[in-house]
This record gives C-alpha cells, structure tokens and sequence, in this order.
C-alpha cells in the first residue's frame, strides 16, 4: 500500500461509517499545497480503493471506509471484466487531467 493509500485510510478513520466526497478526502488527506497543485490526485487512487473494496463509494462521488471483514468478503466476490476495469482507469486517468478552479474564488466576478 502505497503512501497516498495510507492517507487516504488514515482520513477516513476519523469518520467511522460516513461517506466523505472525493473532493474533500483530496484537500484534506493530505497537505493543502498537494490539493492546490493537483486537485484530481485522489481519484484514481479512490476508484482503485473502491475496485479493491477497500472503499465503498456512493453515487454522489463519496466513500468510506469498508471494515476489514467486509472487505476480505468484498475482494472475492466482486470481480471487474479486464474491460470494465480498462474503461475506469482510463476515466480516471481524464479526470486527474482536467483543471478544477480554484476554491474560494468566484466563477463570476461581478
């Protein structure tokens, strides 16, 4: 488990049982500067996370964290065709490619 993994994890501890949105787990998992400079970086790590079964996402774009006896359970039974799993890394990949705007800024200075 890579360094990005365990921050997610350890995030996502502090909120037992509560989905959390993608957005938020990338500003707050790790430092503010990594959001600033890549707001997309948690993405492919949570649809990885959420493939494995580690995570449990939502339809809203949200996860949390899947206790460790469901996820043993979870790795055996949901398995993804090679071309489901291609077609999702391949969204992640544009996702963590396209520019978000900036927080706290307004879209329509007026």
């Amino acid at each position: 488990m890579g360094a990005d993994e365990t921050a997610i994890i350890e995030y996502l501890k502090t909120f037992p049982d509560q989905f959390v949105s993608g957005k938020q787990i990338a500003l707050k998992a790790t430092s503010r500067r990594r959001f600033d400079k890549e707001p997309g970086w948690a993405l492919p790590v949570l649809l990885r996370m959420s493939r494995e079964g580690v995570l449990e996402a939502d339809s809203n774009g949200a996860y949390c964290l899947v206790p460790e006896d469901k996820h043993k359970k979870h790795k055996d039974e949901h398995k993804l065709s090679k071309e489901a799993q291609e077609a999702l890394e391949k969204a992640a990949a544009t996702a963590s490619a396209i520019d978000l705007p900036e927080t706290g800024s307004s879209a329509n200075p007026g």
